[in-house]
């Protein structure tokens, strides 16, 4: 959990704009610089763990101070470069939470008129490829994740197959922009891959978390009632999983009274509402 802290900013050295470096406890105190902004992380010893104290500070602008995510060895991701065209730059922090599958725990640093304000992008499994770039040229750059409602959702962890999730800063709010038509060509890359794993699993794996990334990239191109026949042909109809439930009323996700859960009983009527509640079929 970033929370907001304020302390000193030590001595910088030059990094390279628009990417990551790596930091772990056992560098020890360490500060970078770039476009302007420095970025000092300091390690705290917090039991048997470590996590750092990080500072975010400009010319002319009040320095804030963030605590990163404690774990072991407290590996956080840290990047300098401009989120859009013409702004000051900002700081992305990738950080690892624990755990055996989850997770990189991502947040961004704007510059303000006269200051810094933090944008939770949330936590995600496998975090992002690089620092955040732009994807459709419209002058934003892009946070590029995979879409974690699909992991565990369908079959196990290690056979799960999770489709393009794309989120833009906007407003200081994160949104995703997966469904704008520029992120198509994503879904397209991937499409083949979904595909494969659906209609031609590896030995003693399950199809079905394949084919409900395939449907769901197919849903994305308009290419649904193509896909949707495959997966009908291709799904395991002998796999023993807790398919995902929907709820008759409005209620936060696992949070739906019992009395009101809806519980499919084949994976064809769990993955169709699934794709309607997440937003990739109407």
């Amino acid at each position: 959990m970033f929370l907001a802290l304020s302390f000193a900013v030590a001595a910088a050295q030059p990094i390279a704009p628009s990417t990551f470096i790596q930091w772990t406890a056992d560098k020890g105190a360490q500060s970078y610089r770039a476009f302007g902004v420095t970025v000092s992380l300091t390690p705290v010893q917090d039991g048997e763990f470590t996590y750092p104290r990080i500072t975010v500070s400009a010319p002319g602008k009040k320095p804030l101070t963030l605590k990163g995510e404690t774990s072991v060895p407290s590996p956080h991701q840290i990047g300098i470069g401009s989120l859009a065209r013409g702004q000051y730059a900002s700081v992305v922090i990738s950080a690892y939470t624990g755990g055996a599958h989850c997770c990189e725990h991502v947040i961004a640093v704007q510059p303000t008129a006269t200051g810094f304000r933090t944008v939770d992008l949330g936590q995600w499994n496998g975090g992002m490829p690089g620092f955040p770039k732009d994807l459709s040229g419209d002058g934003t750059a892009d946070f590029r994740f995979v879409d974690n409602h699909f992991l565990y959702a369908f079959t196990s962890y290690a056979e799960s197959f999770a489709p393009p999730q794309v989120m833009n800063i906007r407003n200081g709010k994160p949104v995703d922009v997966s469904a704008e038509p520029a992120f198509r060509f994503l879904f397209a890359e991937y499409l083949p891959k979904a595909r494969r794993g659906c209609v031609s699993p590896a030995p003693d794996s399950s199809p079905n978390g394949a084919c409900a990334a395939y449907a769901a990239a197919a849903a994305r191109l308009g290419q649904f009632r193509w896909a949707w026949p495959v997966v009908l042909r291709s799904y395991d109809r002998k796999a023993k999983w807790d398919w995902p439930t929907g709820c008759r009323v409005a209620a936060r996700p696992g949070e739906c009274p019992k009395a009101q859960q809806i519980v499919y009983p084949t994976y064809p009527e769990a993955l169709r509402a699934f794709l309607k509640r997440a937003g990739y079929l109407r």
